[in-house]
């Protein structure tokens, strides 16, 4: 152990087999660079006095520091006192350097503490037998326990606090307060169950650890806990990707989120890091808050970071000076992904804001949900034909009104009925405002092109909701959304191709003009294809896997029979020139050997069994196939390309989610929560699985927590 580690280390909070081991290891003897000028003298030239190693074999308690090229004195280091020559400064006067060798070992603390280093561990033997002795340590180390043992419930208690998003803190947390808030309530629930906690809380003592300064210490333990696990997971896999996502919580403060995604033992996960505070919004505070959260989970593997994915906010992924440009300025592997939610969201309302009878059509649909939502007596109407709410909408909402649509296609015969009781004035007389918004809405729901575009949208957000949903999975890869996306556009071409009919199922009278009736159905139809045309090249431009994503190709099943024919060189290509890090050459090679295989092409197959055929679709399903029969080392190249496939996230839905958890945790009755509460209590929250499976995670909170500072309660054990 280096002079420097000693100077910071306290020997006496060491076990006794920690003091004898340091003991044992010996003190530091490096060599020196110490060269001093002596002055002429009269008789006799200048000289240099330089280090002489053989001082160590001279003094047996001269030890030596590198860093200050200077003496110390290792007993002193080590049991404290003495001069601060020898044990703070240090000295390198060579000249004198004898003189205080000298006056150091007559000091009456230097003996004392040579005394006590040559007794360390010699009478431990003789005390050992001493039943005095060994009942003190049983006695001791039952107190621990003890201690230990409360300070494990109050774990448990902010632990429970944080799981379920409950409020540690009340308005008065006084003694005989009916509002402490939930940690003193469950104090106190627990002090009457348990009758050790109980003696701990009533008893007067100098630590009862409910302080709220103990508190934060405590959930800072928890949180540091929790991300050296995160730490020792990445550290043990092979690529990593971030996301992030930004928003201003209630106390207008900008919180930024940031999601770690990574494959383990084939599994994804992605773990929420923490939340930070960027001065402002622009893509230099932004990147450069980013950048100092995970400068230090990769600082020994910078190539590791392979993706980064944030939303569509244009300072975030701007070709040129955006967030996604400067972080790759540091780590030349981190390709950027636009979410793939935020861009179905995109697609939709673009296809919706391109035609007029379409816009007018959602606007609405908007107007009718706005209707029930603003009056109980409205929305009072409606349960009484039908149990059946209408969605209220949301402006961000990713796949843009589709509750809406479905919960109006679904019901619509008891919303007109609904609509025509308070025209009617049943159960009661409504406002003339009410009324003519209400017949206004009856003459759309029976209107022809309302029902066309209802019966059409219905269909269309019927396929946007199941591609959405599988866009939000986490076990989601490129390969998967490929195949997803090509599902999608077939299903919107089949829309296309077997539009509903115009027809109204009410009767119209006679008259109606058929020519008028068949130009109606003409143009309506063109629209509608027009907006399956829209939907099916916004797919095809914004989800284009190229560069990076274009080694999604090369493990989409139904290719597998003309890859062993032709292997897809220029995908290849693509992704070696994104990813360096992969082996172009052993790549083909491996790859022409892995299709050229009947137990890969047979499970391509359409003659195959289907269901095996579905669990070989995807890049972790072949991960597992190739793990399950230790073939990793022969197709070392795959694995790695499979590995990069499966840590590019195609979503920042887990940033979402953080956010939902933020809100639970920062309300308006507690805004003033600090950035490192907020962080520690959603750790507790988002990850909760993780902190479960933590291998005694109350243990190693309590190391840490007094590891922090002296604790006025004991919690080491005697050995």
């Amino acid at each position: 152990m280096k002079v420097t580690e000693l100077k910071s280390l306290v020997f006496s909070r060491l076990s006794l087999n920690e003091q004898i081991a340091l003991k044992n290891s010996g003190r530091p003897t490096p060599e020196l660079h110490i060269v001093q000028e002596q002055p002429q003298y009269k008789h006799r030239n200048s000289f240099k006095r330089k280090f002489d190693k053989n001082i160590y074999n001279k003094t047996i308690w001269i030890c030596g520091c590198e860093e200050t090229n200077s003496f110390f004195c290792f007993v002193c280091l080590l049991f404290g006192g003495g001069d601060d020559d020898w044990t703070k400064n240090g000295v390198n006067d060579l000249k004198h350097l004898s003189l205080k060798i000298k006056k150091h070992e007559q000091s009456f603390k230097h003996k004392n503490n040579i005394v006590s280093f040559q007794m360390l561990g010699k009478i431990n033997i003789a005390t050992s037998i001493s039943s005095a002795y060994t009942e003190q340590i049983r006695k001791h180390n039952e107190t621990v326990k003890k201690n230990r043992q409360v300070l494990s419930k109050i774990i448990d208690i902010l632990k429970l606090c944080g799981t379920c998003n409950l409020p540690l803190h009340g308005y008065n947390e006084k003694k005989g307060s009916l509002n402490k808030g939930v940690f003193l309530e469950l104090i106190d629930f627990l002090a009457n169950a348990d009758g050790t906690f109980n003696s701990h809380i009533q008893e007067p003592t100098v630590f009862k650890a409910t302080s709220k300064t103990i508190q934060n210490e405590i959930l800072q333990c928890m949180l540091s806990v929790s991300r050296e696990h995160i730490l020792e997971e990445t550290k043990k896999t092979q690529f990593l990707a971030v996301m992030t996502d930004d928003t201003t919580d209630v106390s207008t403060l900008m919180q930024t989120v940031i999601v770690l995604r990574y494959e383990l033992n084939g599994k994804i996960h992605e773990r929420f890091w923490g939340f930070a505070n960027p001065e402002s919004q622009d893509s230099s505070e932004l990147s450069k808050c980013i950048l100092q959260q995970i400068s230090p989970i990769l600082e020994d593997c910078p190539d590791k970071l392979i993706s980064q994915t944030y939303d569509g906010a244009a300072v975030m992924r701007c070709h040129v000076v955006g967030v996604n440009v400067k972080i790759q300025e540091h780590y030349k592997n981190a390709h950027f992904v636009y979410c793939y939610a935020h861009q179905l969201n995109k697609i939709i309302e673009q296809t919706v804001s391109s035609i007029i009878s379409v816009r007018v059509f959602f606007s609405n649909l908007k107007g009718m949900s706005t209707f029930f939502s603003q009056s109980p007596d409205r929305m009072a109407a409606l349960n009484d034909v039908c149990d059946k709410h209408i969605p209220r909408l949301s402006e961000t909402c990713w796949n843009f009104h589709s509750l809406l649509v479905q919960s109006v296609f679904n019901n619509r015969e008891e919303i007109i009925e609904c609509f025509e009781n308070i025209v009617a004035g049943i159960p009661k007389n409504y406002n003339v405002e009410t009324v003519k918004e209400a017949s206004g809405f009856l003459k759309w729901l029976e209107d022809d092109n309302f029902l066309f575009w209802l019966n059409f949208f219905s269909k269309v957000m019927t396929h946007v909701d199941i591609l959405y949903s599988q866009i939000q999975k986490i076990e989601t890869d490129v390969v998967k959304i490929q195949i997803c996306i090509d599902r999608f556009e077939k299903e919107i071409e089949n829309v296309r191709c077997n539009l509903p009919s115009i027809a109204n199922d009410t009767e119209r009278p006679r008259e109606v003009e058929k020519k008028r009736r068949r130009l109606n159905e003409e143009n309506i139809n063109i629209s509608a294809r027009e907006v399956c045309d829209i939907i099916i090249s916004e797919v095809k431009h914004r989800f284009a896997f190229k560069d990076h994503l274009s080694g999604a190709k090369l493990f989409l099943k139904e290719c597998y029979i003309d890859y062993k024919k032709n292997l897809p060189f220029q995908d290849i290509e693509k992704f070696c020139n994104a990813y360096p890090m992969v082996d172009k050459e052993a790549l083909k090679i491996e790859l022409a050997v892995f299709y050229s295989r009947e137990e890969v092409t047979d499970s391509a197959s359409e003659s195959a069994n289907p269901n095996e055929s579905e669990n070989f679709t995807g890049c972790l399903p072949t991960l597992n196939f190739i793990i399950s029969f230790g073939l990793e080392s022969v197709f070392k190249e795959i694995v790695k390309v499979i590995k990069i496939l499966v840590t590019i996230p195609m979503t920042t839905s887990e940033t979402e989610r953080c956010f939902s958890t933020l809100k639970l945790i920062k309300s308006f009755l507690r805004s003033t929560m600090n950035k490192e509460s907020i962080t520690a209590l959603a750790m507790l929250s988002i990850e909760k699985t993780m902190v479960h499976e933590i291998e005694n995670f109350n243990e190693k909170v309590i190391d840490k927590f007094i590891e922090d500072k002296n604790r006025r309660m004991i919690f080491h054990f005697k050995s």
